[in-house]
Order: structure tokens, then sequence, then C-alpha cells
């Protein structure tokens, strides 16, 4: 299901990829991985809400792993509404779980630019580097520097540092951190005038 998943990802063939998903169903009723993957669906057409949606049974009874956490509320920034249960419900699944790293970490960060915490953002940040063995920024934590350069009104340093997210292999997907600072990167143009 993973390959065939993948290859209608590149090839955008969401009907194989809704039968294959069916036919796990079929096999396997409440399968996590195909409901992973039927969430994986609706985030490369677009629907984040939807993806919410299908990972949202998993969190809700209480069936999810980590990055199950992670991408229900990832795909909160997408939408733009990023609220304070996204923010807690984050953190607690890294406070209670232990296989929380990098990615997580870092989204938790972007959850709380988002917010308006910049303080707490900068601090994950910097931990979701340690965490990631990183010396300097990548492109991920460049976004996030950008998004707390936003909250504050510095719109000529937000954009600089949306600039620095260079697209990179796996970027084609929505869900991508490349994508994510376009869209910021746009509405700053339109508010500035670009």
């Amino acid at each position: 299901m993973h390959l065939v998943a993948r290859a209608c990802t590149f090839t955008h063939d969401w009907e194989t990829w809704k039968k294959t998903i069916a036919t796990r169903l079929a096999r396997v009723p409440d399968d996590r991985e195909a409901i992973r993957s039927s969430a994986a669906l609706a985030e490369n057409q677009g629907d984040f809400a939807k993806a919410r949606a299908i990972l949202r049974p998993l969190i809700d009874k209480n069936r999810a792993e980590m990055n199950d956490f992670n991408q229900y509320t990832w795909n909160a920034l997408f939408l733009g509404k990023v609220g304070n249960e996204d923010v807690s419900l984050l953190q607690r699944a890294i406070t209670e779980k232990s296989d929380s790293g990098y990615a997580e970490i870092h989204t938790l960060a972007c959850l709380e630019a988002e917010t308006g915490k910049t303080k707490e953002a900068r601090e994950l940040l910097l931990r979701a580097m340690d965490s990631g063995g990183l010396d300097e920024p990548n492109e991920a934590i460049w976004y996030g520097f950008g998004r707390i350069a936003e909250e504050y009104g510095l719109v000529g340093a937000a954009l600089s540092l949306y600039k620095r997210v260079e697209k990179s292999e796996g970027d084609e997907i929505p869900t991508s951190t490349y994508n994510l600072a376009r869209v910021h990167e746009k509405q700053l143009n339109m508010v500035a005038g670009k």
C-alpha cells in the first residue's frame, strides 16, 4: 500500500490510491495504515480539513502514534486555524510519548509561533536544532524563524527568511515546509503590495 501511495503521489492517480485504501479496509477494517494513507491522500489533494477529520478518531480512541499527532497538528498550519487545542494536544503527546524528536518539536515551535507565542517558538526551534543535530538552521527552522519575524511585523525579515526555504526533494507534496513558506510569502507580498 505504501508503494502504491507513493507512486500515486507523483502521478496524481487519486482513484488508484482510493481503491487501494478501500481494498485494505475491506480486508482489515479500521486499519491504522489505511486510515493514515487516506489522510495522506486528502493532504495530497489539498484538503487539510478532511485529513484532520480522518486522523482525529485515531487520537480520540487513543490509537494514535506520534506521527499521527504531528501530522494532525501540522495540517492546522495549512488551514491557518491553529488553536490552543492543537498546541496542547502536541505538547501532551511529546510529554507522554517517548518517540518524539525533531519533527514534532519543530511542529510545536511553528504552532506556538502561529498563536503568537514567539518566545516559546524560538526556544523550541533551538531545541529542535539540538534534537536534529543541526549546527545551523535548515529550511524548516528558517521557516519557523520567518513565522516569528512575521508575528513581530518584520515583513522584510520574514520574507528574507522564507526565501531561505528552498525547494528540495519531497517538496512536491502539499504539506512540505517549502509550500508552507510559499503560502506565507505570498500573503506578505500581498500585504506589502508586491
